[in-house]
């Protein structure tokens, strides 16, 4: 699956190279034939055309699953605790979340959570759906599972979308 994740960032990257050699091209080409002024707005337009997913992308990662209130508990300082779900030779999918100790009873309680993409990202896009984190029973461990949508994109366009899973225990140190 490793060497797909790398083809897939690499195929990209030359399709983007090959786009940017040809808009160049045709941005030379109406200069030449337009004027510098119709030229100027060629490129402008390509470059809006270009960034209309960028919204979609920080919203992607913004996005927090709230369990509990911090406010609703009698509870210690918060800490948190990051997994890695999968991990890419140019990127690692992750999830983080943030507990705390029931000052009452001394069982950890899961607060908040979400899941993100560290490193390069071209080509594949994650978009988690669901997060779930309980407490184990012992209560020396988080169980958690994540489940989202890995898309296969070039260009910007979706060629591919793939249902993934993520399931496992985080200890508590």
């Amino acid at each position: 699956m490793t060497i797909l994740y790398l083809f897939w960032e690499l195929l990209s990257i030359a399709c983007l190279l090959l786009l940017l050699v040809a808009a160049y091209k045709a941005a030379r080409h109406i200069k030449e034939q337009y004027g510098l002024f119709v030229a100027l707005l060629f490129v402008i337009g390509c470059f809006a055309v270009s960034n209309r997913n960028g919204s979609d992308a920080i919203r992607n990662n913004s996005t927090t699953v709230h369990f509990v209130h911090p406010d609703s508990l009698q509870t210690y300082a918060d800490v948190s605790h990051k997994v890695i779900l999968e991990a890419s030779p140019v990127a690692s999918y992750e999830l983080y979340f943030a507990y705390a100790t029931n000052r009452d009873n001394g069982i950890h309680v899961p607060l908040k959570a979400f899941s993100y993409t560290s490193g390069f990202e071209s080509g594949i896009a994650w978009r988690p759906v669901d997060i779930m984190v309980h407490t184990s029973a012992d209560n020396k461990a988080f169980q958690y599972q994540v489940s989202g949508v890995m898309e296969w994109r070039l260009l910007g366009f979706n060629m591919f979308s793939q249902y993934k899973r993520y399931a496992g225990m985080a200890s508590i140190e």
